[in-house]
């Protein structure tokens, strides 16, 4: 396995590239939550969460006709992160 970060290079990128995996070699450990919580506010995503339920997070941008969940693990232990993103559905939260 390879120790070199892959993440997106900004707001845009994420939710241009939509459904992928991205992963972060940390230097300190971190559980799943540290480590989304370090996603969403490395990549500046804090006013695009629609729901965030800890390791599971949900995006929403309105440029874009979908919306991004976001899943953290880890990959063996407490310094190798994965981040997996899954397209859905656009969010209404007015929807009847």
């Amino acid at each position: 396995m390879s120790n070199q970060n892959n993440l997106p290079e900004s707001v845009q990128d994420f939710f241009e590239k939509g459904e992928t995996c991205y992963k972060y070699f940390s230097e300190e450990s971190m559980d799943n939550y540290w480590s989304m919580d370090w996603f969403i506010k490395h990549l500046g995503l804090s006013s695009f969460v629609k729901l965030n339920d800890g390791t599971q997070v949900f995006f929403s941008h309105p440029d874009f006709d979908y919306d991004l969940q976001v899943d953290a693990g880890g990959l063996g232990d407490f310094f190798s992160h994965k981040f997996e993103v899954t397209i859905l559905e656009k969010f209404h939260e007015n929807k009847k």
